[in-house]
């Protein structure tokens, strides 16, 4: 049974979700249900009731006021890219007890998905924020899953829960906007790793007991905002050799990564002459560190976490930092460009796998056909068939950008932009454009030389 009386959001003829309070907005368009598509008109109300939406035909979808305010929190948490989020509970010294928190936490991201698939787990929404994924599940009366949240504990991934309690006291996108994004009293984590007393999850159903933690390691834990995986033990060999590293002048440096990476600087692919934030962390030319970077543990090891890349380049290239935590910020995003290429797979805790695979490689044998041509009945078939799932927003996006032209970039390129934007791996995209012969093979291909190193 529905707990709100009356639908507080809607769907415009342009597909934007509008609150009913909109007056610009509500006078300039037809609206329909969000749950079950069918069209809505707009009551003024009364007293505090304030507007709303109701069907238009006499039978209502019971849970449209739900479906609806749910939509429409996950599209502002889209737009906005930030939430408060209340302080990690904090573990007592002498036991194992947690007391309350206290403050807040701000969580800001770049890239995110809605209704997503994590680990066979469906969440209402993940974002990439520094620290890693975090998971937002908005619980809201009518809609809630009892079980969802021991699947989502057992993920051991960031995960916090929004309960909108009161659905019929939000009236607009101002009252969701403060209950979503800056109020924590209504919101709660269902896991951190920083709340965790290092138990797996068969360890605490077998009631296994927890490892002794040290006061400074729980405080620590407690005061993280990031988990990563203790660095693996390094014979003393190792630091002497990052010793000697430290001292050789840059041409001799440009010498020893030549030998590891197999080639001349100049011939050096473009995935170690990557632009990221914090790159001037380590006093040198991107270049350098990245292939530094990766020909230590991309080629020659199996897995690894991003600490123990930290860890190794502060002792290879020491030094100021432009800023706080800018050789972690330079690391973390170098590492996901590696994964968009597929040289690496990212697990839990900022720990990364080697799958010594990359398809990107293989697009400089590919150039744009001269006549190309999409068709949505081409694109949904395809698109399947490629196992790509393309949001309606972005469908005559890409069909526009085949309609009798091509991109203006490479092959490369547009892979790696539709692969960002659409979540999937480069080769399901790449398999969409061979299908639908949208890319031809070019066998005249030449390596491009780049820049000087000295």
């Amino acid at each position: 049974m529905a707990t709100a009386a009356h639908i507080r959001f809607a769907k415009d003829e342009s597909g934007r979700i509008t609150a009913a309070n909109d007056t610009f907005a509500v006078t300039r368009s037809a609206f329909h249900c969000l749950a079950c598509n069918e069209p809505l008109v707009l009551r003024r109300g009364r007293g505090n009731a304030g507007p709303y939406f109701i069907h238009a035909q006499a039978a209502e979808c019971r849970l449209g006021p739900q479906l609806a305010l749910r939509a429409a929190a996950l599209t502002v948490l889209t737009d906005s890219r930030f939430i408060k989020t209340p302080s990690l509970p904090r573990v007592s010294a002498g036991a194992s007890q947690r007391r309350p928190p206290t403050g807040c936490a701000l969580e800001q991201w770049a890239v995110s998905v809605a209704d997503h698939v994590v680990e066979q787990v469906p969440v209402d929404f993940v974002a990439e924020t520094l620290a890693g994924q975090l998971i937002i599940q908005i619980s809201i009366p009518g809609l809630l899953d009892t079980q969802i949240r021991d699947k989502i504990r057992a993920l051991e991934l960031p995960a916090l829960e929004v309960v909108l309690a009161k659905p019929a006291t939000i009236h607009g996108m101002a009252d969701l906007k403060e209950l979503l994004l800056h109020s924590i009293t209504n919101k709660r984590w269902l896991f951190h790793p920083a709340m965790s007393d290092g138990r797996a999850l068969l360890e605490k159903k077998l009631n296994w007991p927890a490892p002794q933690r040290t006061a400074a390691l729980r405080q620590t834990a407690a005061s993280a905002t990031k988990h990563i995986g203790p660095s693996t033990w390094s014979p003393a060999h190792v630091f002497a050799d990052n010793a000697l590293y430290c001292q050789l002048v840059l041409g001799d440096k440009i010498e020893y990564l030549e030998a590891k990476m197999g080639m001349r600087c100049d011939r050096w692919p473009d995935y170690v002459d990557v632009s990221v934030k914090g790159e001037r962390s380590f006093g040198c030319d991107r270049r350098v560190w990245q292939a530094d970077v990766f020909s230590r543990f991309v080629l020659r090891t199996e897995a690894f976490t991003a600490a123990m890349v930290v860890d190794w380049l502060a002792e290879r290239y020491p030094g100021e930092r432009p800023f706080p935590n800018s050789d972690k910020v330079a690391v973390y995003y170098y590492l996901q460009e590696l994964v968009d290429r597929e040289f690496i797979a990212q697990g839990r805790a900022q720990a990364y796998r080697v799958t010594h695979q990359n398809p990107l490689d293989t697009l400089a044998s590919f150039a744009w056909n001269s006549t190309c041509r999409l068709s949505a009945s081409q694109l949904r078939s395809l698109s399947a068939r490629a196992g790509l799932r393309i949001p309606i927003d972005f469908v005559q996006e890409l069909l526009d950008s085949f309609n009798d032209v091509h991109p203006a970039g490479t092959v490369e390129s547009f892979v790696k932009m539709l692969a960002y934007r659409l979540h999937a791996p480069p080769r399901c995209v790449l398999t969409l454009l061979c299908d639908a012969q949208l890319v031809v093979e070019n066998r005249n291909v030449q390596t491009v030389a780049q820049a000087s190193l000295f």
